[in-house]
């Protein structure tokens, strides 16, 4: 255990300057390798970039990993070399970005490439005006409404009208939601906009944490007796919310809805209160490896991937990154988009005014079980979460 200790510490001395390691060798020619976690055992195919079709763009050979995220981190922290790009959430980023580990891209392409998306995307990938992260996906979850609710809907801007309405609906139609995504959505909401992370401050205890932790997690049992379920709502489930005639109210991403585009509206994701500046918006970022064996390779590659991003992207085998919202011009999104319609106009909308949320902490929520069965308090299940985060910042 000390021999790793050692080593790992100096791995993070060799890369505290935040620069890659300087290099002893020309690089050796081979495969630039590419860890994409949704890639899985479908390799190239299955990623969220179409990798399978990258030999279209360039004539750099590439290969497909598939660890998982929390693996990525380890395998960086230990100074493996073994891969070239990774994919990473935005936690993971910002977890290595804390450590210093992590180099300039120096390409004009890949700046290019972020100036033209949007700023809080171009902002979280630069380190002192230079870049060192390029953003590759996004996930914009939103309120979807059919037109027919939508005419009688009250303003749900913020959370408690959200509630109020769906609650006390007396009509035939059913809001739904996914066991406690929508409770998430307002957490990440709480995390971003009341605590300081990057100070290691931060408190729960709280009258407004309180109050969404009671009221969204009261009431039902996670996982059992069905509908398993927010008050008011329906499970969504493994269900195709998309029928206008009979849905209040769904969460969902454009994919979902985009081949009837015209008889929906979407609207963010209600507030906890008017503190809260946006919408957060699930992103993957591509990093190149401080210890990869082809760095100058790996930056040609996310070179053709800025190039090529639309052809890259049109049709990728995961729903939820089929039509990622990234770009800040309007006139970067192709006909699948449907921009015509005001459904992608509001979905646009709200990705202009997301934020990225770099501390999703990897929590199993048994807070959420306990409290939810009535084995612990509120006052409890809030003190046990605040300790994990506490671990995970420190950790």
């Amino acid at each position: 255990m000390k021999r790793l200790f050692a080593f790992l510490t100096s791995a993070l001395i060799l890369c505290s300057c935040g620069a890659f390691p300087n290099e002893v060798e020309k690089e050796d020619a081979g495969n630039v390798v590419i860890n994409d976690p949704y890639s899985g055992q479908g390799g190239a195919s299955s990623s969220i970039i179409r990798l399978d079709r990258f030999s279209d763009y360039s004539d750099i050979p590439i290969s497909v990993t598939g660890y998982g995220y929390s693996d990525a981190v380890f395998k960086i922290l230990a100074g493996d070399s073994d891969v070239d790009i990774y994919f990473l959430s935005a936690s993971e980023a910002r977890h290595l970005i804390e450590k210093k580990i992590y180099g300039s891209i120096a390409s004009e392409v890949v700046e290019n490439y972020n100036q033209s998306c949007f700023d809080y995307l171009k902002e979280f990938s630069a380190v002192d005006g230079e870049a060192v992260l390029m953003p590759i996906m996004s996930s914009v979850t939103a309120i979807l409404v059919p037109n027919g609710a939508a005419e009688d809907m009250p303003d749900i801007t913020y959370i408690d009208s959200y509630l109020g309405w769906v609650r006390n609906y007396s009509g035939e139609r059913k809001a739904y939601t996914r066991a406690d995504n929508l409770y998430t959505f307002l957490n990440y909401q709480y995390e971003k906009y009341y605590c300081d992370f990057e100070n290691r401050s931060f408190d729960y205890n709280t009258e407004i944490y309180r109050h969404i932790y009671s009221e969204l997690l009261g009431g039902f049992e996670r996982y059992s007796n069905p509908p398993e379920t927010v008050m008011g709502f329906e499970s969504a489930g493994l269900k195709d919310t998309s029928d206008e005639k009979t849905v209040l109210a769904a969460e969902g991403n454009f994919s979902e809805y985009a081949e009837a585009a015209d008889n929906w509206r979407a609207f963010p994701i209600p507030k906890i209160t008017e503190k809260v500046g946006g919408n957060f918006v699930n992103t993957i970022f591509a990093y190149i490896n401080p210890y990869g064996k082809h760095k100058e390779a790996a930056v040609k590659v996310l070179e053709s991937i800025a190039e090529n991003y639309s052809s890259l992207t049109n049709g990728g085998v995961y729903e939820i990154f089929n039509y990622p919202f990234i770009k800040k011009d309007r006139a970067d999104y192709g006909e699948k988009y449907l921009t015509n319609s005001a459904l992608f106009d509001d979905f646009f909308t709200i990705a202009e005014g997301g934020f990225v949320h770099e501390y999703q902490f990897m929590s199993t929520r048994n807070d959420i079980d306990l409290y939810q069965s009535g084995q612990i308090s509120l006052d409890e299940a809030i003190e046990m979460y605040s300790r994990e985060v506490g671990a995970w910042l420190n950790e």
